[in-house]
């Protein structure tokens, strides 16, 4: 689990903020945002393959979040 990020995050203790995890690869930090109720998360990475995993794992709730590959 990425416990720093999620401590930064929560700190902020709003979840309408808007999220970016620049570099996510296939980590659960955009798991971890969904089940505390983020509603403003995006992800990026250079790979689509990462990104089509996490997709893949997230399954529908995949949809609640802006996918970049860039």
């Amino acid at each position: 689990m990425p416990s720093l990020s999620l401590s930064l995050i929560k700190e902020l203790g709003r979840t309408a903020s808007n999220v970016l995890d620049i570099g996510a690869g296939a980590s659960s930090l955009v798991d971890n945002l969904l089940d505390l109720g983020y509603t403003n998360v995006s992800v990026l990475d250079i790979s689509s393959k990462s990104i089509e995993k996490t997709k893949k794992r997230l399954g529908l709730r995949s949809k609640l979040v802006n996918w970049i590959v860039s």
